[in-house]
Parts: C-alpha cells; structure tokens; sequence
C-alpha cells in the first residue's frame, strides 16, 4: 500500500504509508498496515482462511487521544488485541490524569465466528480463560460532580473464581468520611 489518509466522523485524521494486502484464493493477508494521529499509533497485522474461516490477528495501538471519544478527557489509551482461531486476548490501559486508569487483562474463547455479535452473548464463563480488570486512582468526582472517593483494586474472574479486592477512599457522607475494603 501507498500513503492512506483516513478522518474519523469527529474529523480527527489518520495517516499511514506502507503495509501489504494479500487477497488469495485460500486466505487474505494484511502485513504491517500502521497509522497514526498526533502520538497515537495503531498497527495491524494478520490473516483469514477462507476455508475455515480461521483469524489470526495482532491490533496494537498506543497513546490513542481519548478526545476522540469523549471530548472532556484528557487522558490515552492503548493495548493489543490477538486473535488466533477462536482464541482472543486483549491486554489495554486507559488513563486520565484527572479521572485515573483502568487495565484490563482479558483471555477468552470466543464462538465459532468471532464477527458474529449475537454469538458473543452465548459465550458461557467456562470458555474465559481469565478477566481482569485493575482500577487505580479512579476520582469518582471527576466521573459524576456528586460522588466522592478514590477507588483503587483488582478483580480477577476465571472459570471456577472470582478474587480480588476494592478499596475504596474519602467516601463523604452526611455522617462524615468514609473508607471501604471490598474482598
């Protein structure tokens, strides 16, 4: 591929040069497409057997402007998604400097076709590898005026359990402050 130039309906744009599609009777292949926006990058590599239907997919992006999404926020994210068959992990952080940051740690075996929406809502918990979703520093006033706290923990669900632990800080009550410990 050449240059490619793509703006988002918010009018961000994207630029990228290079990367290679392959379209084949049996698979197509798409090798190291990336673009970026401002410090954001994404990259993408992978392939589809026609035959079976078979995805293998590695979906990288870093230091992704969260305006995009939500015009108030100052803070990135990024990660890496990989496919491979019906298998899908998904490592991501997202951070605000004013709002704290999420990790999420996802392992799972998805349904047959992984495009298809609907089947994703059969997926039982037996076919997680595991979940993990990280919070740090979350200023739940800066979420919602009214609330109050910091939140800060793990939480780790897998076939067979649940772990992990909240606390949860300078809860203001009408009683005074609070402080909570979850797990």
């Amino acid at each position: 591929l050449g240059k490619h130039h793509v703006r988002a309906p918010a009018g961000d744009e994207w630029r990228g040069r290079g990367g290679h599609v392959t379209i084949a009777a049996d698979r197509i292949t798409i090798a190291e497409l990336r673009s970026a926006h401002g410090d954001g990058r994404v990259a993408l590599d992978g392939r589809y057997a026609r035959a079976t239907g078979a995805i293998a997919a590695t979906l990288t992006a870093t230091a992704i402007p969260m305006a995009m999404f939500d015009p108030a926020s100052a803070g990135v994210v990024g990660g890496t998604v990989r496919v491979e068959g019906r298998r899908v992990r998904v490592d991501a952080r997202a951070s605000d400097p004013a709002r704290g940051a999420i990790d999420l740690a996802l392992d799972v075996q998805g349904p047959r076709d992984l495009l298809d929406v609907a089947a994703w809502r059969g997926v039982e918990r037996r076919d997680l590898r595991a979940v993990t979703i990280a919070v740090r520093g979350i200023e739940a006033h800066a979420l919602d005026p009214r609330a109050s706290g910091v939140v800060d923990g793990e939480v780790t669900l897998t076939p067979t359990a649940t772990r992990g632990a909240l606390a949860i800080r300078r809860v203001v009550t009408p009683a005074g402050t609070v402080d909570l410990d979850l797990g």
